[in-house]
């Protein structure tokens, strides 16, 4: 098995697994130009590494939430991949990979811009290096009241700009990160995210207000 993990959903980043090595690519920012730059420095990631793309067996993307440029492209790129060389595939949430990225016991919560005053809220229970859903993903407001429901232990984010526009115990609690790590998608159980023959993912966009 070598399995290429993915995310896009701010910078792009990639995670080799190979022999029981992992080995990661620095993070890199093609802005809306993923059409032209992600492929060829995806290929030459793998030729580091004495690989090409017919040789990677099992393919994780993250879905986000996040840019729509890049996750849409990734998927896109994957499930063509996939269905020239048979290889497996899996979409896994980017916010698995922030929350792992924590290294925090208990309820860990990730945010994500939505725009329009309100945030994406995903919750994983997390056991220091393994990382589940502990509720169904919801958007709150910056300026309602949350509910018992939101409540973690911590939170963490990769944006800025509206973290001073949190409620102030979540602030309190919040840990801003650079972007999300491919690296702790290779080790999303499948028993969540299973491996698919077909690829079935489907992203979570955030998109500007019309």
């Amino acid at each position: 098995m070598i399995q290429l993990a993915i995310d896009s959903s701010r910078l792009v980043s990639f995670a080799l697994q190979k022999d029981n090595e992992t080995f990661q690519s620095p993070e890199m920012d093609f802005g809306r130009d993923s059409d032209s730059r992600f492929l060829p420095a995806l290929t030459q990631f793998l030729a580091e590494h004495d690989l090409t793309l017919q040789d990677i067996t099992h393919w994780t993307v993250g879905t986000g939430p996040g840019s729509f440029a890049g996750i849409r492209f990734a998927l896109a790129m994957v499930k063509g991949l996939c269905t020239g060389t048979g290889a497996l595939s899996r979409g896994v949430p980017s916010s698995y990979a922030l929350a792992t990225q924590m290294h925090q016991e208990g309820r860990v919560g990730v945010l994500t811009d939505a725009r329009c005053a309100k945030v994406f809220l995903s919750i994983f229970q997390c056991g220091g290096t393994d990382s589940v859903p502990a509720a169904a993903d919801t958007i709150l407001g910056l300026e309602e009241p949350w509910p018992v429901e939101a409540s973690c232990d911590c939170y963490c984010t990769c944006g800025e700009s509206f973290a001073a526009q949190l409620p102030l115990p979540v602030q309190a609690k919040l840990t801003i990160l650079s972007t999300p790590d491919a690296t702790p998608l290779l080790q999303a159980p499948s028993s969540l995210w299973p491996w698919l023959a077909t690829p079935a993912a489907e992203p979570i966009y955030v998109r500007p207000p019309a």
